[in-house]
């Protein structure tokens, strides 16, 4: 089992996220940037150098077509690169908040974003972004996950949330659910599991 660091090229050996692409390009974000292996070497990505927001990458996932989407945990920018191109959404009334601190994609292409300040969604063209007033329990969104449906699964920490499109439904200790969520995962089946302080719990719609 090789194991990779910044001699070979990564941008540094902290790494924070990690997605495979479509085409098998693996993508590793770390503290200092964002590196991109295809198999046989490292392309790695600075700060101001690629045009990315902060040297600090969150969280890192691949769309359908290849493209990369990062998050930045300190001024909540998201960048998306088509493998020509960087371009990035600040939080300018674009995104929902401060924080990036998860990313999914969508089968058909949508991107969820947990924040700080909530939960952002981009169709292509528009952002939209999900608060307390939409019927979360609170807007920092800790992790997010896309289902085969089009629906979401968020966590605000103690809580899990599933969203249809149109309605939130919450799910606590209450209903089985462990403490803590980290992160949640969706099977192709639409099965929600999620990684929590006590354990693995899981939701079978």
């Amino acid at each position: 089992m090789p194991t990779y660091t910044q001699a070979d090229g990564l941008a540094d050996n902290a790494i924070t996220s990690i997605a495979v692409a479509p085409d098998g390009t693996v993508w590793a974000a770390t503290l200092g940037g964002v590196s991109r292996f295809d198999g046989r070497n490292w392309a790695t990505y600075y700060r101001h150098v690629a045009d990315i927001p902060e040297a600090v990458i969150s969280s890192i996932a691949v769309a359908p077509d290849g493209t990369a989407w990062i998050g930045d945990p300190i001024e909540g920018g998201i960048s998306s690169f088509d493998g020509e191109t960087w371009t990035n959404y600040s939080i300018g009334g674009r995104l929902a908040g401060r924080g990036v601190e998860e990313i999914a994609v969508a089968a058909d292409g949508v991107i969820w974003a947990a924040t700080e300040d909530g939960l952002a969604r981009f169709d292509g063209e528009t952002w939209a972004a999900y608060t307390e007033a939409d019927g979360l329990a609170r807007n920092q969104v800790e992790c997010v996950a896309a289902a085969p449906d089009g629906s979401v699964w968020v966590s605000t920490w103690r809580d899990a949330y599933h969203f249809d499109g149109e309605a939130w439904t919450t799910y606590s200790a209450a209903d089985g659910l462990g403490s803590h969520v980290r992160s949640i995962a969706v099977a192709n089946n639409g099965v929600a599991w999620f990684a929590t302080n006590r354990g693995v719990s899981s939701y079978v719609p």
